[in-house]
Order: C-alpha cells, then structure tokens, then sequence
C-alpha cells in the first residue's frame, strides 16, 4: 500500500514546548517598572491568585502612592473577588482622588455584573444628566436598559452605532444578545454571524462574550472553538508578559517558544507500519499497557496553568476525581489511554491541554455515532 509524501507544519522536537508563564517574587516585584507591575497584578487577578496581586498592589502604593490606574486595579481586584462592600469601597476610594465620569460609568457597570441593578440604574441616570454626550455614558444607559427589560431603548442605542459603523463589532454583538433576549433567534445568528465575519478584528471580550451567545443559541461546536481561541490567546499574552518580566530582571528566558510557531517534518499521514520506520508497534490490548489502571483519582495538577484556564476559558473551579492525572500525563507527552464514565469530564481531559500545548491538536470522535447508539 503506498503511503503519501506530504508534509505539514506540526512541532519538530521530540517533546512538546511549554508556554511560559509570568513568574516574579515578591522580592523582585519592586524591580519591575511601575507600568509592568500593574500588567503581572493584572494577570495574577485573571489568573486567580488574588492574595498575590493584592500584596503586590499594596507595596507598589506605598512606593508610589494613590494613582488612578492602580486604584482601578484595585476596584478590579475587588470585581474578581466578587465582594460587593470591597468594590463600593475600592471605587469610593478611585473617584474620591480621582473623580471622571468615564471612572463613575465603569463603577455602574461593576455594580450591574454584581446584580446591584438599583444603584447601577440610579447612578446611570446621574451620568445620563450630567454627561449625557459621552458614549461611555451612552452605553452604560443602553446596558441599565437592557437589564431591566427595556429593550427598545437598547436596541435605538446599538443601532444608531451600527448606522454610522456597520463594522462595528461590539454593536453588533449587542444586537445579537438583544435578539436573543426578545426572543428571536435567527436575528441573534445573524448578528453573530456578522460579528464573527472577521473574527482577527476581536478584542479578547469579545470573543468570550461570542463563545456566550453561541452557547446560547446551540452552537456548541462554534462555540468551544471560540473558547479554545481565547485560551490560546491568553496563553500569547502571558508568554509575552513572561519575556517581559524576565528581560526587566535580567534572567535568561525559558527553551519555550510562542504558541504555533514550531515547525516540523513529520509527515502527515503515518507510515503503513511502525516498523516501517523503526517504530515499536504499539499494545494490540489492554493487558499490554504497562500503566492501564495506576491512576490517583485526586492526583493534583502538576502544571499551574492548569487551574486558570479552567477558571477563565471553561467556567469551572476544580476539576472532576481523575481528570488531573489524565491532563497531567497529555502535557508531559506521554500516550495516555482514559476510560471514564459518562459525566465524568473525558473531554475537557484533551481540550484544555489542547489550550496550553502548542501547535495544533487532531481530535478524531465518534461522539455524533455514540449519541445515535444511545436512542
């Protein structure tokens, strides 16, 4: 049987790269220039290590004192940790120093993600009053509206925005979920179809906010891809910021390199047999696999990038009994093979290393034949 002679662009190392992560003591934080400071407590906040980011804040402020953009991430701080009292006070303390209506629209749209929709709608129309030209208020007074129901005045809103833009991607997307609210699904695909049309165009948000509405209007598919985007994204940035942080404090980088930047020779098609290239053959059965059953169900996650990604792109806190050992052993390279009951997380076992590894991933699934079987 012959075999094919292409090739493609895959990794040419014999292990897969790492993505560097930013990494910095508390020793060496102050090194660090004031500006780059701020972008690692930024990345710690998404990251979840919270306590990290506020430690750093507090030496920088009192190194530096009050200044706007640490009081924002500050009030940001406050936001991830979801503590209603300590975002009121972090943005009392913001626009008490530093008082602008852009910063007072923000601390609106703080208390509408916290479900605060009373004082958001109060605090919008002060804004709306006093400075009722700027669109910062304008799409504040647009998002109060489509909280509490009132979606015409939402949609007037977007639209007028879309008649001067039509390439604007964020109306777009507000469209989309206004659609989907009132209850039309085919407009909220088209608008997503259309905000989607140049998916390079995306700022990070909107790509989450995509992967949302897609949820929402069963495009899983669409969906997870949109998600997978984002992680990989953030991966760049964070590879990026590492560099940065190393090269402030003289260190050499890490062997990584940025995500899908590798190339390889491997072909593309395999060999007819392992032999034909020297391979050992691979276990015909599972009394072959030397490891079938040593697996820690509450094995931990031996990568730290694990748990965030699981936090920011999948939605979830921990993970299920098992699904650490599965993701630990995929990142170190190894052949794994996992059983796993029905709900028990098999695929986030292959899609969050997928996030974190570089390159591409091939994953071949018999999923739409198994639900078929199931009937």
């Amino acid at each position: 049987m012959p075999t094919t002679t292409d090739r493609i662009p895959a990794p040419a190392t014999t292990a897969p790269a790492a993505t560097p992560t930013p990494d910095a003591s508390l020793a060496d934080v102050p090194i660090l220039p004031a500006k780059l400071q701020l972008r690692y407590v930024a990345w710690l906040r998404v990251s979840g290590d919270h306590d990290q980011a506020a430690a750093i804040l507090e030496g920088l402020e009192r190194e530096s004192g009050m200044k706007a953009d640490l009081l924002d991430e500050w009030a940001a701080l406050a936001l991830a940790r979801r503590d209603i009292g300590e975002i009121r006070a972090a943005w009392n303390r913001r626009l008490d120093n530093f008082p602008a209506p852009t910063a007072r629209a923000r601390f609106a749209q703080a208390l509408l993600e916290m479900g605060a929709i009373g004082d958001a709608l109060e605090l919008a129309e002060e804004l709306q009053a006093e400075h009722g030209e700027l669109k910062t208020v304008q799409a504040l007074v647009a998002e109060v509206a489509l909280q509490t129901g009132d979606l015409a005045t939402a949609h007037d809103f977007w639209s007028a925005l879309l008649a001067a833009d039509s390439a604007n991607i964020a109306a777009t997307l507000a469209i989309a979920r206004i659609a989907l609210l009132g209850g039309d699904g085919d407009e909220a695909r088209a608008a997503l179809d259309r905000a989607l049309a140049h998916p390079e165009a995306l700022t990070p948000a909107q790509i989450t906010t995509a992967a949302g509405l897609a949820d929402l209007l069963g495009q899983p598919a669409r969906s997870q891809a949109l998600r997978l985007r984002a992680g990989r994204e953030e991966a760049a940035r964070a590879a990026a910021l590492a560099a940065e942080i190393d090269a402030a404090l003289g260190r050499e980088p890490g062997d990584t390199v940025p995500i899908e930047t590798i190339e390889t020779d491997r072909p593309a098609v395999a060999p007819e047999s392992p032999a034909a290239n020297g391979a050992e053959a691979p276990p015909t059965n599972l009394a072959e696999f030397t490891d079938a059953t040593a697996i820690d169900l509450e094995e931990t996650p031996a990568d730290p990038r694990i748990l965030p990604a699981l936090r920011e792109v999948f939605g979830h806190e921990a993970l299920l009994p098992g699904q650490a050992a599965v993701i630990n052993r995929a990142l170190a390279g190894q052949d794994t093979l996992a059983i796993l009951p029905t709900g028990a997380g098999k695929s986030l076992t292959f899609q969050l290393p997928a996030l974190l590894l570089p390159g591409v991933t091939l994953v071949i699934s018999p999923l739409i034949a198994l639900m078929k079987d199931q009937y």
